[in-house]
């Protein structure tokens, strides 16, 4: 199978909770198709990259590896562009994702890019579907600045290489999949160009870069600031410029490019969302001791229930968070599972900790008593999680008597906060039968499970013949009327 997994846009960033919608995160991501928009003397135009990790392919008969992509440019429902391409693994051993970048000269407008990529070695799969939206705004006769291109790493390439579209200015970039920052980088290469007509060129200018950081509300903090002093003597400059991320912490940054004028009024400005992990920077945080800790609440806490308050906080923090707790439960170490929970809750509550964690604890204690089934805790159960997490959902659809399938229950939210989307769902079933083992098999928010064939799941043990339909020779993913069902009606209506 091949799980093409990420849409996303090189000037806007989406993990589970961006400014705006470019990405859509649908599983663990073996495959990235992103965009920027830049302008030229001859118009604007739209890079598409496409990123396929080889290992994620299923191999032909001849060996052979390989993925296509349809590409489909709408406008005011009009095919304004379509396009084809298949991407060949190398016929080297190299596991390493293997890139390409396609060009489309566009005018000025707003556009709908739909993707759709599959394995060819592996057609039986359903085709993986993205969508995304492009606005295209340039000025000839105005100073401009291009989408900023994130790369994950840059290198020189000789004159042959010159004619590929990842090349600029002699540099190689292979783009930065999901703008995300992984462990074990100290950084990445942004490049952006700089726009100056004819009659604004050989003038001082000064481009400023920022990396921002984002508080609890989404606003913007500026953390680091750096200029460049230039003066543009053709239309396109372009500027290549390396960011450190080892002195940030794990989490959502901007990285904003400034053109000024030399009166230091701004021109033209882009911004970009990347994400960083850097646990070794997080834990150093997260191990300080704040001012308060020596009378904290938490030296009340007994030994026996240091693990139980540490497990129940897991489903709620964010990854940084959750690796270093998950390092502290296996420590054993009193005092430093003591301070990790004091550290938790001065952040939920600077003022008023304790009262955070007894509130908290007691909600843990009642999704405990209500999910909790021989093997483990009710927080750690599938809707003990969700419940944690998201909260009390608005609406609980509790379905025993379905005779096609096992008891099931779908959770309705309105809104979810955390991912800023609305609304969301979440089906659980119960295919053991017994009293608590309920498995989330599919939700419609960010980041969670999805399974385009939940209801083939759920309906699994049906006999009858009318079971399954089939789309265009396509393993089908949903179920024909029978009497009972109503999962997919109760799923919809709600």
């Amino acid at each position: 199978m091949f799980p093409l997994t990420y849409l996303y846009s090189m000037r806007f960033y989406l993990l589970f909770f961006a400014l705006s919608t470019s990405l859509l995160a649908l599983a663990q991501p073996k495959a990235s198709v992103g965009f920027s928009t830049f302008n030229s003397e001859n118009g604007p135009y739209v890079e598409v990259y496409l990123s396929v990790e080889r290992s994620s392919l299923e191999k032909s008969p001849t060996g052979k590896q390989s993925a296509v992509f349809t590409l489909l440019f709408n406008q005011d429902d009009q095919i304004r562009q379509a396009d084809k391409i298949e991407l060949i693994a190398p016929t080297d051993d190299d596991d390493r994702n293997f890139i390409e970048a396609i060009r489309y000269f566009m005018p000025n407008g707003k556009y709908r890019l739909s993707v759709e990529g599959i394995d060819n070695a592996d057609t039986s799969q359903l085709a993986l579907k993205l969508a995304a939206d492009i606005v295209v705004d340039y000025a000839q006769d105005s100073i401009g600045l291009s989408d900023l291109q994130l790369s994950a790493m840059s290198y020189e390439v000789d004159s042959a290489g010159h004619h590929h579209t990842l090349v600029k200015g002699g540099l190689f970039l292979e783009p930065l999949p999901q703008n995300f920052v992984k462990r074990q980088m100290d950084g990445f290469t942004a490049y952006v160009e700089a726009y100056y007509p004819e009659k604004f060129q050989n003038v001082p200018s000064l481009l400023e870069y920022t990396i921002v950081s984002f508080d609890d509300s989404g606003k913007a903090n500026d953390i680091f600031r750096k200029t460049k002093r230039f003066e543009a003597s053709n239309f396109t400059t372009p500027f290549f410029i390396n960011i450190n991320t080892q002195s940030l912490a794990s989490g959502r940054y901007g990285l904003r490019m400034s053109l000024r004028d030399k009166s230091l009024q701004t021109i033209a400005e882009k911004l970009s969302i990347f994400v960083v992990s850097n646990p070794d920077k997080d834990k150093r945080a997260l191990s300080a001791k704040p001012a308060t800790y020596e009378d904290s609440f938490v030296h009340d806490i007994s030994p026996d229930s240091l693990k139980y308050v540490l497990r129940s906080i897991l489903p709620i923090v964010e990854a940084a968070e959750s690796d270093y707790l998950e390092g502290v439960i296996r420590s054993d170490n009193e005092e430093a599972q003591k301070l990790a929970i004091s550290n938790h809750f001065a952040g939920e509550s600077a003022e008023h900790p304790e009262v955070a964690y007894k509130s908290y604890l007691k909600i843990v204690r009642e999704i405990d008593a209500a999910f909790k089934n021989g093997f483990r805790k009710g927080f750690e159960s599938d809707r003990g999680y969700v419940y944690l997490k998201y909260g009390q959902p608005d609406d609980r659809v509790i379905v025993n008597e379905d005779p096609s399938a096992p008891p099931y229950e779908i959770w309705i939210y309105n809104y979810v906060e955390r991912t800023f989307q609305g609304p969301g769902k979440f089906l659980f079933y119960n295919p053991n039968l017994d009293n608590a083992s309920f498995s989330l098999l599919h939700s419609t928010v960010r980041g969670e499970i999805r399974e385009p064939r939940w209801q083939r799941i759920l309906y699994s043990r049906s006999s009858a013949s009318d079971s399954f339909i089939d789309q265009d020779g396509v393993q089908g993913t949903d179920v024909g009327d029978h009497v009972g069902r109503y999962a997919d009606e109760y799923f919809a209506d709600f």
